[in-house]
C-alpha cells in the first residue's frame, strides 16, 4: 500500500506492493514516475497497475513520489534530481533498498528501475550514480545531456557508470514534445 516515508529530511509518499502470495528471494522493482504537477497523486493514479505488476512478475514493486520543485515558466512540478539536485533522490533510494531488505524476503540481486520521462531521465541517474546496485534500467522517453529553454543545462550530463547493467530504452516519435503548445524537450 501507500505510506509516507521520511529519508534525508524529506518525507514522501512510497507505495511497496508485493503480491499475495510472496515468495522467497522475490526482485524488486523501483517505479518512479513521470514529471507531473503537484496534487496529481502519480503513486495513488498507479497503484491498481503497479499492483497487477506485481501479482504477475512475483515482484516487489516500490514507487516513491518526486520532490516538489518550483521550475520557471511552468511552475511547481514533482521531479526527480535531474537538475544537479540529486543526492536526496540518491537517499530516499538508498534508504528504500536497505529498508526493503531488511523488511521483506527480497533477492538485492535482482533490483532494477523503470521510469518513463522524468522518471526515465532519473533511471539514467541512477544508472550513472547507483550502477552496483542495478540488475537492469527501463527507460521510455528517457535521456541524458539535455538543456531547458529559460532554466538552463546541460542536465544530467553522462558518466560511464561503474558497472556495466542491461539496459533497454524506447522513445516516442521524432514529432512528440513536451509540454504542447511550447515545447521544452522533443
Amino acid at each position: 500500500g501507500i505510506s509516507r516515508f521520511s529519508s534525508g529530511g524529506v518525507e514522501r509518499k512510497v507505495a511497496v506492493v508485493f503480491p499475495d502470495d510472496p515468495q522467497p528471494g522475490m526482485p524488486v522493482v523501483f517505479n518512479f514516475h513521470g514529471l507531473t504537477n503537484t496534487g496529481s497523486d502519480p503513486v495513488e493514479g498507479s497503484l491498481t497497475q503497479i499492483q497487477a505488476e506485481a501479482e504477475v512478475n512475483d515482484s516487489v514493486i516500490i514507487m516513491p513520489e518526486a520532490r516538489a520543485t518550483s521550475l520557471p515558466l511552468i511552475g511547481e512540478m514533482l521531479i526527480w534530481g535531474i537538475l544537479d539536485d540529486e543526492e536526496l533522490d540518491l537517499t530516499l533510494f538508498d534508504d528504500l533498498r536497505t529498508c526493503a531488505s531488511s523488511e521483506l524476503d527480497v533477492d538485492l540481486k535482482k533490483l532494477s528501475t523503470w521510469g518513463h520521462s522524468g522518471g526515465a531521465l532519473w533511471s539514467t541517474a541512477m544508472l550513472m550514480e547507483r550502477s552496483t546496485s542495478l540488475a537492469a534500467v527501463v527507460e521510455f522517453s528517457g535521456g541524458a545531456d539535455f538543456s531547458i529553454p529559460g532554466l538552463g543545462g546541460p542536465y544530467l550530463t553522462y558518466s560511464t557508470p561503474e558497472r556495466q547493467v542491461p539496459v533497454m530504452l524506447t522513445s516516442g516519435g521524432s514529432e512528440d514534445s513536451w509540454p504542447q503548445g511550447f515545447p521544452v524537450f522533443d
